[in-house]
C-alpha cells in the first residue's frame, strides 16, 4: 500500500520546473561573449582585402547585414579566419563583407552567396587562448542518459569521464527540450520561486526526513510547516542553465545520497507509470550523488548540450570491456543554503575548511561509472540469457583456438535454439529505454558515438516532435561533429 500511495504522490515532481524564457538576438547571441572584443575600435581600422582571426568564442555569421534571425548561417569560433571583401559605409552598424578563409564549424551556404559578421570581434593577430573549459555534458533524452566528457579538440575524439540515468521530461505534459546550452549558475538547496518545493535543508525548516525514510516521507506536511507540496524536489543542487531553457534545470531529487537512487529508479518503473506519470516537467533529474559531483567538477559555463540520437560505439571492442568505476568522497554541510555557486561537498575541500560533525547532513563515497555503454534502439528480447549465451559462445570459440566473426563491427553468432515458450532469446525487439518519447524510426537523424561523445555529420534533432532552444544557430558544438 505505501509503495502504491508513493507512486501516485510522487506526480508532485511533474511541477517542480519548466517555464519558458528567451534569448536576446546579437552579434554572439550571449552576453557573456559580448565583452570578448578586438582591438579594433573603429570600421576605419579594417583593411579590404585582408585577413582576421575571430577573438570571440563564438560570433554569427549571417547571409545579409541584418538583426533578423533568418539571416543567421552559423556561428564562428576563436581563431576562425576570414578575409573583409567590403567595409564601406553602406553596410548596417558594425557589419562588414567577409569570406571565411577556415573554420572547423558548419556554415550554411548563404542564399546571397555573401557573408557578414561584426568587425569588432575579429582582429590581425591569433587570440592567445586558454581552453576555456576542461568537460562538456551530454544529455541524450532519448535514453534518459547524461555523459561527462574532458574534451580533446585536436582531435575531437573525447574521454568520457561519468555515465549516469536521469528523469526527463514527461512525454504528455512538458517534453525536454533540445538544443545547446550551458550551465549559467549553480545553486545549492534550491527552491522554486512559488516555494512549492522547500529546500532539501534549510536552517529555518525542520530537519528533512532522515536516510531511512520512506519517499512519502518527503510530501508531509510536518517537514514544510510555511506550506508546500513536496520538500527537497531538487535535491542537493541545482544547475540553471541558458540560454532559452525553458526552466529546464539539471538537478538532484529527494533522498540522501545512496538513497536518491532508489527514488530515481522508482519514476521510471512499469507501476509508477500505470497509475501515475512521475517524471519532471522538462528538468533533467539525477540522484544526489551524482549532482553533487557535478557540481563539484562542473563550472559555471560549462556546456550541456540536450541531444535525441541513436547511440553507436565508434570503437566497437568498448561493449567488450569491463566496468570500470572512480571514487570521488563527499561531505554535504549545512552551509551555502540557496547560495548562488556555493560550496562544494567534495570531502577534501570541506575538510581543508574545517567542520563540525554537527553541520554534516550526509556523507559517503561515491562509485563514478567511466565505461561508455550504448543503449541501443533495438535490443536483445531476453538480453540476460542472450548475453549468457553470447558468452558461452566466445569462451568455446576460444577453447577451440577460432576467431570470432565479425560483420560491420557487429558480432555474429549462430541462432541459439528456441526455448522460453518457442521465442528465440536473442529475436533483436524495440528498446524502449533508447526512445522514450517513442518516436518513428524516420525522425532520428545520424548517431551519438557515446565512447568519443560525438555525433555523426548527419545529426539533426528531430524538429517535428521536439522543441529545440538554446543557442538556436548551432545543432551542436564544432567539437562534437565527427571530423
Amino acid at each position: 500500500m505505501k509503495k502504491l500511495v508513493f507512486l501516485l504522490t510522487n506526480v508532485y515532481l511533474l511541477y517542480s520546473c519548466g517555464n519558458n524564457d528567451h534569448q536576446e538576438l546579437s552579434h554572439t547571441g550571449d552576453q557573456d561573449y559580448e565583452v570578448q572584443v578586438s582591438s579594433l575600435t573603429t570600421i576605419k581600422e579594417v583593411e579590404v582585402g585582408k585577413e582576421y582571426f575571430i577573438t570571440a568564442s563564438r560570433l554569427r555569421v549571417r547571409s545579409a547585414d541584418s538583426y533578423s534571425p533568418e539571416t543567421i548561417l552559423g556561428v564562428l569560433g576563436t581563431n576562425d579566419k576570414i578575409r573583409v571583401l567590403d567595409n564601406s559605409a553602406d553596410l548596417l552598424d558594425d557589419f562588414v563583407e567577409v569570406e571565411i578563409v577556415k573554420t572547423k564549424s558548419s556554415i550554411q551556404d548563404s542564399p546571397s552567396g555573401r557573408y557578414y559578421l561584426s568587425f569588432k570581434y575579429f582582429d590581425e593577430v591569433k587570440k592567445v587562448t586558454q581552453q576555456s573549459f576542461k568537460y562538456f555534458v551530454v544529455q541524450n533524452i532519448a535514453t534518459e542518459r547524461l555523459r561527462v566528457y574532458k574534451r580533446n579538440t585536436e582531435t575531437n575524439s573525447h574521454k568520457m569521464i561519468l555515465e549516469t540515468e536521469i528523469v526527463v521530461g514527461d512525454e504528455k505534459k512538458s517534453k525536454s527540450i533540445l538544443g545547446v546550452f550551458k550551465i549559467t549558475e549553480w545553486h545549492k538547496f534550491y527552491r522554486d520561486g512559488a516555494r512549492h518545493y522547500p529546500s532539501w535543508y534549510d536552517p529555518s525548516l525542520p530537519m528533512p526526513p532522515g536516510p531511512n525514510s520512506d519517499a512519502l516521507d518527503w510530501f508531509d506536511k510536518d517537514y514544510m510547516p510555511r506550506g508546500g507540496d513536496m520538500r527537497g524536489a531538487f535535491g542537493w543542487y541545482t544547475a540553471k542553465i541558458g540560454p532559452n531553457a525553458h526552466y529546464q534545470w539539471t538537478h538532484g531529487t529527494i533522498g540522501y545520497g545512496k538513497q536518491s537512487y532508489e527514488f530515481i529508479e522508482k519514476t521510471k518503473g512499469f507501476w509508477a507509470n500505470l497509475v501515475a506519470n512521475p517524471r519532471s516537467s522538462g528538468c533533467s533529474r539525477t540522484n544526489n550523488e551524482v549532482i553533487a559531483y557535478l557540481r563539484h567538477i562542473l563550472p559555471a559555463g560549462t556546456p550541456i548540450i540536450k541531444i535525441y540520437a541513436k547511440e553507436r560505439y565508434s570503437d566497437v571492442s568498448y561493449a567488450d570491456m569491463p566496468e570500470k568505476y572512480n571514487q570521488w568522497d563527499y561531505i554535504l554541510t549545512k552551509d551555502g543554503v540557496r547560495q548562488v555557486n556555493g560550496s562544494t561537498a567534495d570531502a577534501n575541500t570541506v575538510r581543508s575548511k574545517g567542520y563540525s560533525a554537527r553541520d554534516v547532513l550526509d556523507q559517503g563515497t561515491f562509485m563514478i561509472d567511466t565505461k561508455p555503454t550504448t543503449f541501443e534502439f533495438r535490443g536483445y528480447r531476453d538480453p540476460a540469457k542472450c548475453r549468457a549465451y553470447i558468452q558461452n559462445y566466445k569462451d568455446e570459440m576460444k577453447a577451440k583456438g577460432k576467431k570470432l566473426q565479425r560483420r560491420n563491427g557487429a558480432l555474429r553468432i549462430p541462432p541459439p535454439t528456441r526455448r522460453d515458450g518457442g521465442e528465440r532469446i536473442c529475436d533483436v525487439v524495440k528498446n524502449k529505454k533508447a526512445n522514450v518519447y517513442d518516436l518513428k524510426d524516420s525522425r532520428f537523424n545520424g548517431y551519438y558515438f557515446v565512447d568519443k561523445g560525438i555525433v555523426s555529420s548527419d545529426y539533426a534533432h528531430p524538429k517535428r516532435d521536439l522543441i529545440v532552444g538554446g543557442y538556436r544557430d548551432v545543432t551542436v558544438p564544432s567539437y562534437m561533429q565527427s571530423k
